[in-house]
């Protein structure tokens, strides 16, 4: 078959935590086991991604785990579906979210005694995160 001129195929590669992202999105009710089941991605990578959207409240535990009971797997809810780009942890253990321009930090981070401001997200653009705004309100109450 003839290609047209100027007409390329191009080959899009997702990373693992792409690949884990959409299965959260997907699934909106997972555990680690299934995420890797479905996404492909190694244990390691997908427990730390899963800490880190955990501490920055992406998700919520639904169930913790239970030692010693078969199918004891915690189970994680996504709670912050912001859109299709996944949530990049960075080395400072700050999640940025592409989707909204928000920097996230860790929770237990948010109520440092030396800090008077809130830091769990900053916004890096024109959209508002809601849900900081309510935090704030709940906190300030």
């Amino acid at each position: 078959m003839a290609r047209c001129h100027g007409s390329h195929s191009v080959k899009v590669s997702h990373n693992a935590r792409y690949k884990i992202w959409q299965s959260m999105r997907v699934q909106k009710t997972f555990t680690v086991a299934e995420l890797m089941a479905t996404s492909g991605a190694k244990l390691d990578n997908t427990k730390l991604y899963v800490k880190a959207l955990r501490r920055t409240e992406f998700l919520r535990v639904v169930r913790p785990r239970q030692s010693g009971r078969k199918g004891g797997d915690a189970v994680y809810r996504l709670i912050r579906n912001t859109g299709p780009k996944p949530p990049r942890v960075r080395e400072n253990k700050t999640v940025y979210d592409a989707n909204t321009g928000a920097v996230h930090e860790r929770e237990d981070d948010m109520f440092d005694i030396g800090r008077n401001h809130f830091p769990h997200a900053t916004m890096n653009g024109p959209t508002q995160n809601l849900g900081v705004l309510r935090m704030q309100r709940r906190v300030l109450a």
